[in-house]
């Protein structure tokens, strides 16, 4: 007897953990709809490789990769947790670093940025705003440039690796959001500072 591969897929939300009935999933280009329980089921062939994306509007939408080589036959079991999210949401990209005074992307900062860029390939009907902040020290005009350098870098690596520049806009904000107290002539500790430094998306139009 020839063994089989199946795909269990379970569509669920992030945040409350419910299941996604009825929702858009594409698997190798065709499009399935979860059933009642949020799941897809699929009879996969052997020594294959599929691409699995989300398509809902409200969602940000995952994708996944899976491959049937050198896998024991049976039910493969995924699950693609899905984060509602609304135009005007901002996401911290958490570890994007720059040098002091310096605004080209380091190695470790690609990591970080190439997950915008899934986020962008998985949401093709996003527009959005990188935006790049700085703490308070130096001075505000001096922070502001900096900032919009560095917002710039950022943006042209994600177009090198594929996305359209009208979907992608570079803000610079220097000191002007502060989510601390930390401003001019407080006193603050070097994590107190870095706190302001960081760089976010927000999602202009989807």
């Amino acid at each position: 007897l020839k063994g089989k591969y199946d795909l269990e897929l379970l569509l669920r939300d992030k945040t409350s953990l419910e299941n996604l009935p009825n929702e858009n999933v594409r698997i190798n280009a065709l499009l399935h709809k979860t059933d009642e329980n949020g799941i897809i089921k699929l009879g996969l062939e052997p020594n294959s490789k599929y691409s699995i994306t989300s398509e809902i509007k409200t969602y940000m939408n995952e994708s996944l990769a899976i491959a049937t080589k050198d896998e024991p036959f049976g039910i493969l079991k995924k699950t693609l947790e899905l984060e509602k999210v609304e135009v005007g949401q901002k996401f911290t990209l958490e570890n994007i670093f720059y040098d002091l005074n310096k605004w080209d992307i380091l190695p470790e900062s690609e990591i970080e940025l190439n997950k915008l860029v899934k986020i962008m390939h998985d949401n093709p009907g996003w527009k959005v705003e990188l935006g790049s902040h700085t703490d308070s020290r130096g001075g505000d005009s001096y922070n502001k440039k900096l900032s919009q350098n560095r917002s710039d870098s950022a943006v042209e690596y994600i177009v090198s690796k594929g996305i359209q520049k009208d979907r992608i806009v570079a803000k610079g904000y220097g000191e002007s959001q502060l989510i601390n107290k930390c401003k001019n002539g407080v006193n603050c500790s070097e994590d107190e500072h870095r706190l302001n430094r960081r760089t976010e998306f927000k999602i202009l139009g989807m």
